[in-house]
This record gives C-alpha cells, sequence and structure tokens, in this order.
C-alpha cells in the first residue's frame, strides 16, 4: 500500500441535486437489496439459486432487477451476480470454501482479529479477476467506510455524476464492503484503509432508492424492492428488558451490535416504507430458533440451506411476480462496458 491519501472522499462531493435521468412512466425500477452476515450469504445465495433455476428459466437475476445494493456479504453476491457468475456458482463458493475463510480458531478477537484475511482477498480475486465495477451489468450501490471515518458508498457509472468508482477492481471493492472488525480486519487499498459498510448500512435499502430516486425521474410508487436478509434472532434487550434497563458495559457489549442492527433495519424498512409504500418492498429474512455467528461455517451450512428453500416456496408467488419481466441494460457513462 502507498501512503495513505489525507483527501478525504468527501472532498469531491457534488451537493446541487443530480440531473435525473428519463424513466418511462409505466416501468417499474426494481432494487434487489442484499444484507450483510458473513457466511450467512449462504441464505441469500441458496434463495437466488433457487429463483434463477425455478422461475427464471436458468437466466441470471442480474437481467431482471435494475440496481443491485449489497453490504459486505451482501455486496459480494451482488457483484457476483452482476459479473455474470450463477447464483448456483455462489451457492457453492460459500458451502465448499466458507472454512477457508473462517478455519476453526481458539481467537477471541479480543485484542487482535480472529482471522487472517489473506484467503478471502485471495477467493475474490479468483473470482472476479481483472473485472472492474464498471463492467458490472446491473447498476451496483456497495456500502463501506475508510480510514476517515467517512462513508463509501461504491456506485456504477449508471449516472454521469459517479466518475470515481467504475474503474476500481470488484475484487477490492467486494474486500472492502466486507472487512468485518474484530473478524477480519481492515482491507487495504492502494491509499485508503477500508472497512465493512455493515457498520452503518448493513441493510442497505435507503442507499438504493435513494440514489433511484435522486438519479431518475421515476415516480416513487414504481420502485418495487426485493430485500432479503441472512436470517434473523429477536433482539436480546427486548427479551430482558428489567435486565438491560440496569445494564453496564459487559451486558450492552454482547448486546449492542445486533441491537444497532435490528434498529437499524426497522429504520429503513420504515423511512423506505414511508417513500414508496410498505406494500412495494418484499422483505426475507427469516426467523432463526437461534443465533448463528457470521463466522459459524459449520452451523451456518447445515441449517440455511433448508431455510432458504422454505422462504422460496413461502414467497414463490411474490418473487415470481418481481422476476415477472427482464429489464434493459444500464447506462454506462464512463465504461467502456
Amino acid at each position: 500500500m502507498s501512503k495513505l491519501s489525507l483527501e478525504k472522499r468527501s472532498s469531491g462531493t457534488i451537493y446541487r441535486q443530480r440531473a435525473q435521468q428519463h424513466w418511462k412512466p409505466e416501468k417499474p425500477f426494481k432494487i434487489l437489496c442484499i444484507d450483510g452476515g458473513g457466511i450467512k450469504g449462504i441464505l441469500p445465495a441458496s434463495l437466488f439459486s433457487l429463483v434463477e433455476k425455478n422461475i427464471l428459466g436458468g437466466e441470471p437475476i442480474a437481467d431482471y432487477v435494475d440496481m443491485i445494493c449489497g453490504t459486505s456479504t451482501g455486496g459480494i453476491i451482488g457483484l457476483g451476480l452482476s459479473l455474470n457468475k450463477s447464483a448456483d456458482t455462489i451457492k457453492d463458493l460459500y458451502l465448499n470454501r466458507g472454512d477457508e475463510i473462517f478455519p476453526r480458531t481458539l481467537r477471541l478477537g479480543v485484542v487482535k482479529k480472529k482471522y487472517d484475511r489473506a484467503p478471502l482477498d485471495n477467493i475474490l480475486n479468483e473470482i472476479f479477476d481483472v473485472a472492474l465495477l464498471g463492467d458490472c451489468r446491473t447498476r451496483m450501490v456497495i456500502p463501506s467506510f475508510d480510514h476517515h471515518l467517512e462513508p463509501t458508498i461504491f456506485k456504477t457509472d449508471h449516472h454521469s455524476d459517479y466518475r470515481r468508482d467504475w474503474k476500481k477492481k470488484a475484487a477490492e471493492i467486494a474486500a472492502a464492503t466486507s472487512a468485518a472488525p474484530v473478524y477480519l480486519g481492515a482491507y487495504f487499498s492502494e491509499d485508503r484503509i477500508q472497512w465493512d459498510g455493515g457498520l452503518f448500512a448493513n441493510h442497505p435499502l435507503m442507499n438504493g432508492i435513494v440514489d433511484a430516486l435522486s438519479c431518475y425521474d421515476v415516480s416513487r410508487e414504481n420502485i418495487k424492492v426485493l430485500s432479503v436478509g441472512c436470517g434473523n434472532v429477536a433482539g436480546k434487550v427486548s427479551s430482558k428488558p428489567n435486565v438491560m434497563a440496569e445494564a453496564g458495559i459487559k451486558d450492552w457489549a454482547l448486546n449492542l451490535i445486533p441491537t444497532a442492527s435490528s434498529l437499524q433495519l426497522q429504520d429503513s424498512l420504515g423511512q423506505a416504507g414511508l417513500l414508496i409504500g410498505r406494500q412495494n418492498i418484499l422483505r426475507i429474512d427469516p426467523d432463526l430458533e437461534t443465533e448463528i455467528a457470521l463466522d459459524d461455517v459449520a452451523k451456518a451450512t447445515n441449517i440455511l440451506p433448508n431455510l432458504a428453500k422454505l422462504e422460496f416456496d413461502k414467497n414463490r408467488e411474490k418473487l415470481e411476480e418481481f422476476f415477472e419481466t427482464k429489464t434493459s441494460a444500464r447506462e454506462m457513462h464512463h465504461s467502456k462496458g
């Protein structure tokens, strides 16, 4: 890595409203949002595999959505879908190579990160090779944050204002959005240190909706969203409120991250519902009987594929409606395509 950049990414921010591109009034704008969740990405990957096989006749999901928003493991899955990887290939990657990324370890991650991130980086380079973000067939929105503690929202060049990110390697963006503190540690790019976007946008629902509304003259009621999580456990705070009311560092340290994530999701769904109507959002995030840690490969592999099948069967009619029509090619304002 070269010398860290002293310039903040926000120094190049355009603060005026974006010039809205035309969107056909009768055409829905379909957004696929994929949450973060580490190895629990098995669930959305398995669900998408079932969609491609049973609804799309083997055709790629990327041909049926206008935008993909993915955080952390969701960013990896989204990039794969948009760069011509079948959902089945992505699913098999999680099932067959999860142990390489999260090998069994006695480390607790208290003083130092639990895992060496090199295996993940090697796998990402193997999958994406030299592909750039600009090669994605779908509009992409992928959260991360950097050493200035500023959000980084990587975007394809689907608007003329988006000049920077399209030339970045997909493998590097995948590494940046999934650089989970405690587990894998930061990702060092050429001049920046990047961390997992899940710390502020683990559910990138609003990132996608706001981008669509700012870049296109699409009506709010025409935005349709499929938002897929990695499995949900009821928050611990609500299950023992009397204890948590007086809790100190010990109890809150165990509860803070899952509580913050749950509240973030509820807030995002609430805001999105106010903007586009809750009826336009299909949320698939099944309840888990017990928590699955984001690095628990054995438990995730054993439980989540079957759970994905149950969710597919339960939501099949709505999924068929969402994926009913193909979408047109995205704009490429700066990349060659």
